[in-house]
């Protein structure tokens, strides 16, 4: 056995107090904090960069259906109750989905008319999206060799009245600081007509002037600090951010060009507000709020709100809020039975229908859609419920999921995302209309999941959108 002598243990003792150093430094983030973190987040991406690239990819998929992968296409549309009228819609897609109709990379969107039958695709581009970046690389990124094929995902569409369609994006894979990757605006061809390689995220939304709304951010610096009272350091509490830098969510405005004609800071907006202590209650404190959706109040507001008011929907805090558009106030935070929400919208009044992911109740606790009334406190199940049948009874989405209300304001159409699995839905009696299921073929592509390769294959489903005339 060999024995360490009093030579050695200086050595050691150097190591030692070097490594304890190293850790009280990351801790409290005191200097040269800054530049270790920036050495270790670095390392992490090179080698998370070769490790990905050694993998072949075939896009978001969750795995093989039990159904020949020949009759993908033909299996996706289920109708459960023929006595409803059929609504043409638009699927959101990416890479990958619908090789049928677009055989390259596959389709970013395709929509379905009343009958059912495919009436309209787009094809998914993005290197050429990706090269028409409009910010001149005003957004950095902490990534290695940045592949807009493998590195990202479309997340959300919202269609114009000439065609094109307003497309967000996230980043795919591990070790991409931010998540948010841009949106753009893309052409019925696929073509870019600009795009915003910003931090743009989630889904997209059009406001009363047909303008996009966006969930943008910003990169904030340290901890975030609040304080209440009339005294400065009264009643002053710090949310920590582990890695220094936090996330400051915003909402974006649209021109038609991708500029940026209103920005509304929505972290200063809470920490300047009455229920700014609220964000104690964050699971992640770089990223406090994480807005997730957008949308604006109708025409027929109910009482303690107006038309052109915004709901903001926060899923580390569980709450969604209704903004003053045009003094940037907030009226009102909402909480209630869910649980790291998504896709709040405004059903009509004082009514919104929510996404709830992990809220529960009597019937159970999988992810949900939920009827609240915020006048009245009330909250109902709207899917799925008793009736709903037996193999769609209980579905859950551990993270994202979307709604969107047809324009009659009668029904809407559900997606589970990470069960690949979309539900209509009559938001009066919880009736199940038709089920979307996202299955494709893969049959020759690269980077199949598994092994089942005469197997349809599965993928997220982000969202599906009514298709509206008023917009076409």
């Amino acid at each position: 056995m060999k024995i360490i002598g009093p030579r050695t243990i200086p050595t050691l003792s150097g190591i030692l107090l070097s490594f304890i150093a190293g850790m009280i430094v990351v801790h409290i983030g005191v200097f040269p904090y800054p530049q270790v973190r920036n050495a270790l987040k670095t390392l992490e991406a090179i080698v998370d960069h070769y490790a990905s690239r050694s993998k072949p990819y075939a896009g978001k998929w969750i795995g093989s259906a039990d159904i020949p992968a020949s009759q993908a296409s033909d299996r996706r549309w289920t109708v459960v109750d023929p006595s409803f009228d059929r609504l043409p819609v638009y699927v959101f897609g990416g890479m990958n989905h619908f090789r049928d109709l677009c055989p390259d990379l596959g389709c970013l969107a395709v929509e379905y008319g009343s009958d059912g039958a495919v009436t309209r695709t787009w094809p998914y581009r993005p290197a050429e999206i990706f090269a028409a970046d409009m910010t001149a690389g005003e957004f950095p990124r902490e990534y290695i060799g940045f592949d807009p094929v493998r590195n990202v995902h479309p997340m959300g569409i919202e269609a114009l009245g000439d065609g094109s369609l307003i497309t967000t994006f996230q980043s795919e894979g591990e070790g991409i600081f931010p998540f948010g990757m841009g949106v753009s605006r893309v052409s019925e061809d696929g073509a870019p007509v600009w795009t915003r390689f910003d931090y743009t995220h989630h889904w997209p939304r059009l406001d009363s002037e047909g303008r996009p709304m966006v969930a943008g951010m910003a990169i904030g610096e340290g901890d975030i600090r609040l304080s209440i009272g009339e005294e400065p350091d009264e009643h002053r509490t710090t949310i920590r951010c582990g890695n220094g830098q936090h996330h400051v969510d915003l909402v974006n405005t649209l021109g038609p060009n991708g500029e940026i004609v209103e920005s509304i800071d929505l972290l200063e907006l809470f920490r300047s507000s009455n229920w700014a202590m609220l964000l104690r209650e964050t699971t992640n404190g770089c990223d406090p709020l994480h807005l997730n959706f957008i949308d604006e109040i109708g025409p027929d507001a109910g009482p303690g709100i107006a038309p052109g008011d915004l709901i903001v929907s926060f899923r580390n805090i569980s709450r969604f809020a209704v903004l003053d558009r045009d003094t940037r106030t907030i009226k009102r935070v909402v909480a209630g039975g869910f649980v790291q929400q998504h896709s709040v919208h405004h059903l009509a009044g004082t009514r919104f229908l929510v996404f709830d992911n992990h809220g529960g109740d009597e019937f159970g606790p999988p992810s949900r859609i939920l009827e609240i009334d915020i006048a009245a406190g009330t909250e109902r199940r709207v899917f799925p419920i008793d009736t709903t049948p037996e193999p769609w009874r209980f579905v859950f989405t551990n993270k994202a999921g979307h709604i969107d209300i047809s324009p009659d304001r009668r029904r809407v159409i559900a997606s589970f995302t990470h069960e690949g699995l979309a539900f209509e839905v009559d938001i009066a009696t919880g009736r199940l209309i038709t089920v979307y299921d996202h299955l494709h073929d893969l049959t020759g592509i690269g980077g199949r999941p598994d092994p089942d390769a005469d197997k349809a294959t599965r993928f997220s489903l982000y969202g599906i959108n009514y298709a509206r005339p008023d917009r076409r």
